[in-house]
């Protein structure tokens, strides 16, 4: 399972290229290569020295992307196509 991931930051300045712009449409913003899920939770496990806690079915209380079955993320190029720019996720994360 992959998903697409961005940093605040990169969104806010995007945002705002957008709005700037005069574009008119749908943009996605997302750094570029999808972030496998099992690497991000070893990469927070580690870092708050805690084990993540599973669950095979979700309840709707606890449904998140995480919940998908398979991968979750953005095409890019139109963003790209406009002359953005995000951050690959290992420079953030």
């Amino acid at each position: 399972l992959r998903v697409s991931v961005i940093h605040a930051e990169d969104l806010a300045v995007n945002l705002m290229k957008v709005a700037l712009s005069g574009f008119n449409g749908t943009v996605n913003l997302a750094s570029e290569t999808p972030v496998p899920v099992a690497a991000l939770f070893k990469l927070i496990e580690s870092t708050l020295f805690r084990t993540a806690v599973y669950t095979e079915t979700p309840s709707t209380e606890s449904a998140t992307v995480f919940s998908l079955k398979g991968d979750w993320f953005l095409d890019t190029s139109r963003s790209k196509g406009l002359g953005m720019t995000v951050r690959h996720h290992q420079n953030w994360i």
